[in-house]
């Protein structure tokens, strides 16, 4: 059933961590999307938590997973828990923090991605605008 709704989908956001133990399950995961023929152009790899580190680094998780990175969403605990605690989004508690611009970022490339894929792609993603997203974050504009 999963593999039925990964193929119907245009783009699939992937999210892990850059810990060992993430690292190990994101892998095994995107093998098995291979598997199943999960056509791999639209996968796009998101690493939550990111922290800058020479012990690990972006180039290091893309040679692992053999995936280019897409977007890092920074490690910023402070206003996630405090987000979560109050029943906020990120954006709501602390638009003006490095995590709230991020995903703003995100928003606007997975955007940019549906509208670079073609017009009928792009037809569809405004019509999304007002999905999930586009009730989360605010417009964003140019």
């Amino acid at each position: 059933m999963l593999a039925l709704v990964l193929d119907k989908a245009n783009l699939i956001l992937f999210i892990t961590e850059m810990d060992v133990p993430s690292l190990k399950s994101a892998h095994r995961a995107l093998e098995l999307f291979e598997r199943t023929g999960i056509y791999d152009k639209k996968i796009r790899l998101i690493l939550n938590r990111y922290v800058k580190s020479k012990l690990m680094t972006l180039e290091s998780v893309e040679k692992a997973l053999g995936v280019k990175v897409f977007w890092t969403l920074p490690n910023n605990y402070p206003v996630a828990i405090a987000a979560v605690n109050q029943g906020l989004s990120i954006q709501e508690c602390d638009s003006r923090s490095d995590i709230a611009k991020s995903y703003v970022g995100l928003t606007a490339s997975v955007m940019n991605s549906f509208m670079f894929a073609g017009s009928s792609r792009a037809e569809g993603a405004e019509s999304r605008r007002s999905g999930l997203l586009g009730r989360l974050l605010p417009p964003v504009r140019g």
